[in-house]
């Protein structure tokens, strides 16, 4: 991993509080852990499936919203939530953060040899 130590626990501390907010477990993914020259820092708060469609709706209408261009009513408030985590996570870090809200179920098929659980909580995650 390659941010610097400071951000890093700035970087921790916000994603114990996602944690907690969210019930769901906070993964650093992408380039910024294998690579000194990354672009931003992808941060992934990963919820269970019911929560996720508590929280938005349908995961399955979220990924059909996801092929057009538009941003209609799931994806719509998924990412004024991500925006609202995202500025939060800026201001509070330093860092150019990449934030997202991802149900169990995506996380699962997306690629497991990048990515690391920042989160030093265990509280409502199993």
């Amino acid at each position: 991993m390659y941010i610097e130590k400071n951000a890093f626990n700035k970087l921790q501390n916000f994603s114990n509080r996602c944690a907690w907010y969210y019930y769901g477990k906070v993964f650093l993914i992408g380039s910024s852990l294998y690579t000194e020259n990354f672009r931003d820092v992808d941060i992934a708060v990963v919820i269970t499936n019911e929560d996720f469609e508590l929280r938005f709706g349908s995961i399955k209408n979220f990924i059909e919203e996801g092929k057009g261009l538009q941003l209609p009513n799931i994806k719509n408030k998924w990412a004024i939530e991500c925006k609202k985590r995202w500025q939060q996570a800026v201001k509070e870090t330093g860092l150019n953060i990449d934030f997202k809200i991802i149900p169990e179920r995506l996380f699962n098929t997306a690629d497991k040899r990048k990515r690391l659980r920042i989160d030093l909580t265990n509280l409502y995650t199993v």
